[in-house]
This record gives C-alpha cells, structure tokens and sequence, in this order.
C-alpha cells in the first residue's frame, strides 16, 4: 500500500543547499495532493521562517514548526506549546558558560538574544548566525517556541549537547542536534513525532499511513514512528541507520523528487 501522507523535513531535504524549493519538486508535491495524498512539513524553523521557503501560490496539508511546538492544518494552528520561562532562562545561562551563542524564538515571530561577550564573536559561526535578533540585557524568557544554540567546533557542540543531557534530568525540555554546529530546544517530550501524531488525529490517519523524509537528528523521533522512513544521502550515516530507506541522491542532486517518483509513479 502507497503511503497517504508525506512529512517532509526542509533544509538537507526539501530544500536544495540554497535554501530554494526546486520548482520541479514543488510541482510534483502539488501533483500528488491533487490525488489526494497529504503533503505536510515538519521543520526546526518556526512558522514565520517556513513561509519564506515556498512560492506564494504553494499549498500544504499540515505544518509542523518548531520540531512540533506549534502545528497547523490547512493553515489553522491545532496545536501551540511554550518552554518554561525557569527553563529558558538557566539555559541561556548555562550556554554561556560554555560559549555558546544562542537565539529565542517567540511565538509571535520576535527573536531575542541576550546581550554577552559572545556577540562580538559571529566570526566563529558558519551556517547559522545572527538572524536580526532584539538583543537585551535582561534574557527575555516569556512566550518562548524554540531556542536555538549554535558554535562552529562541534567539539564543543557535542560537549554541550551532554550537559544538555544532563539538565534535561531536571528541567523540561528536549535537545536535537539538528546538524554538527547546531542544536534545536523544544518543550519536554515534544518532536516531530508528536506534531505528526497531532495532524493524524486530526484527518483520520495512523502512523502507518505515513512516509517521512529527513536528514537530521531532529528528525529520528519521526523516522521511528513512521511507516516508512527515508534518510536523504546526505543525512550523517547515524541518521542514516535510523531510516527503512535511503534516498539514492542528495537534497542538491533532487534526491527527494527522484525517490517520491519511484514510490508514486
């Protein structure tokens, strides 16, 4: 049996290396909800940041934001989750003591950060940086999606990353090291699984129904639960490992495009 709903990760995935939707791929998604096949997103990036991604005439089943924070059917949000405010702040607290920068993400679309040494040092980031952040004295720990916590030695990441481990023991929230340098902060047993979980009550579907995409440590919980799993080629082989299938070509190659025409077609 055919899957009857796709979840699509989106940067490594969705999206090719310039964060573009190739307009062949973006067809064919349309293509297969009008036979009547759910297409919905599952991202780390909040809703505000998932909008930029696609053409305005792009249509989607459900979205998943903030690795299952907030979720959304057919545009109206189902589902909506805050981290604690204790928690927000000893995190950002703990994370300069390791050096490491960090920005929050609010739900009504502001993004903080608080003012430290380590914003005179954006020259130790890559991929991730800065995104025009309101920087404050004081953190700014209210109505918080998501924080996100990045450095360019993912040494140091992955030191941090088990300190996280470590106070997840005590405070509640969920840690997924989403690439090397960075790390994506949710509320307490909140993933990607559970958002996908929230749209299939919604339309009347199992987790059997469903073939997921993804090259990142975020999405595992979902691999896990999906009937089917695909890791992209470009995805680090532990990801890799977690999937039922791999995709033959990268997320820069249109590995997602070739391999939905191989199950669809």
């Amino acid at each position: 049996m055919k899957p009857k709903m796709i979840v699509l990760d989106l940067d490594g995935t969705t999206l090719n290396n310039k964060k573009i939707l190739e307009p062949e791929l973006g067809d064919y998604l349309q293509e297969l909800r009008s036979r009547g096949i759910l297409v919905c997103v599952a991202t780390g990036r909040t809703i505000y940041e998932t909008y930029y991604s696609f053409p305005k005439d792009f249509q989607i089943d459900g979205m998943i934001n903030s690795n299952g924070m907030c979720v959304s059917v057919n545009d109206v949000e189902i589902l909506k989750h805050s981290i604690l405010p204790t928690t927000v702040t000893k995190l950002i607290e703990e994370s300069l003591k390791y050096e490491i920068h960090h920005e929050i993400h609010h739900h009504d679309g502001r993004t903080s950060a608080t003012i430290s040494p380590m914003r005179e040092r954006a020259h130790e980031l890559t991929n991730h940086g800065y995104l025009n952040p309101v920087w404050t004295e004081e953190i700014h720990s209210e109505d918080v999606e998501k924080i996100l916590f990045f450095k360019s030695e993912a040494d140091i990441i992955q030191k941090w990353l088990n300190r996280l481990n470590e106070l997840q023991q005590n405070l509640g929230f969920t840690a997924a090291l989403s690439s090397p340098d960075l790390i994506d902060i949710s509320g307490p047993l909140i993933t990607k699984a559970t958002g996908a979980n929230a749209i299939l009550d919604h339309v009347g579907l199992e987790f059997y129904d469903v073939i997921a995409f993804g090259d990142g440590g975020n999405d595992v919980p979902l691999f896990k639960k999906a009937g089917r799993s695909v890791a992209m080629a470009n995805a680090p082989d532990w990801v890799k490992k977690q999937a039922t299938e791999i995709t033959e070509f990268s997320n820069n190659e249109q590995g997602l495009l070739k391999h939905l025409q191989l199950i669809f077609e």
